[in-house]
């Protein structure tokens, strides 16, 4: 009779231990599909919210190339035929002043133009990336101050009108900062398209910086930017790659699924 129950008490043990081995189990199991369903819900969230800023900044833009085209395109116009009006009467030499006047106007007219039609949301849409970023790019060479190389490798094609838009946008900021901060000579753009896979490369030969260092001091300025297109890679599910040491130039690597 004892051998029956120990036997039988073994048993019981067993089956308690199976029990609260399968209660943990199914805890352990549904707390971790509340942290999945949590982290859904937040990486979800997360997304709306760069959408939401992204569509608020094109927005944005859109309303300044309104107000250029509408406003201050046609103002210059205006000043530039007030010129012409007034250049008969006038003598020498202020008549030479007036008609390198008009020239200036003239050119900031076109600069105007060109201005409104980069940050026109639906122009970039038309066009596509490729002829928004080489219409971009060759504003800047016409300047002279920069040598730009820009290539293009792979089969050609085009990128989805929502993600070319913010990656335009990404491609203009890190060439600004080139402009505007890395004391460059030399600008280097590739474009690589990839099946399935669409990377832009930009390069300078500036003076570099430490890219971790500029991204988590928020006072600094230059953050803004990087900290832009950070966000704007995140909302298009891109990768964004920053190579940069000090006196060496910087290198933007943006890698977008297609």
């Amino acid at each position: 009779m004892i051998w029956k129950a120990v036997i039988f008490g073994a048993i019981l043990f067993l089956s308690l231990g199976c029990v609260l081995v399968s209660f943990v189990f199914l805890y352990q199991r549904k707390k971790y599909k509340h942290k999945q369903e949590v982290k859904t819900i937040r990486d979800n969230f997360t997304q709306e919210m760069l959408n939401s800023k992204a569509e608020i900044q094109e927005q944005t833009l859109q309303h300044i190339a309104s107000e250029i085209h509408d406003n201050f395109s046609p103002t210059l116009s205006v000043i530039n035929l007030n010129l012409a009006q007034v250049l008969p009467a006038v003598q020498e030499p202020a008549k030479e002043t007036i008609i390198d006047t008009k020239n200036i106007v003239k050119q900031l007219i076109a600069e105007m133009k060109a201005l409104s039609g980069s940050l026109n949301t639906a122009q970039l849409s038309r066009i596509g990336f490729v002829a928004a970023l080489e219409q971009y790019v060759g504003r800047i060479r016409k300047t002279g101050f920069y040598e730009i190389q820009f290539t293009r490798s792979g089969d050609i094609y085009r990128l989805p009108a929502n993600k070319s838009i913010i990656l335009i946008r990404m491609c203009q900021e890190a060439i600004n900062n080139i402009l505007n901060h890395a004391e460059a000579t030399r600008i280097i753009i590739n474009l690589d398209f990839k099946p399935g896979l669409f990377i832009v490369t930009i390069a300078d030969n500036g003076k570099g910086f430490d890219p971790a260092k500029i991204l988590n001091d928020p006072d600094k300025q230059d953050s803004t930017g990087l900290n832009s297109m950070r966000n704007r890679a995140t909302a298009i599910e891109a990768t964004l790659e920053i190579i940069s040491t000090e006196g060496e130039g910087t290198i933007v690597q943006i890698k977008l699924p297609v």
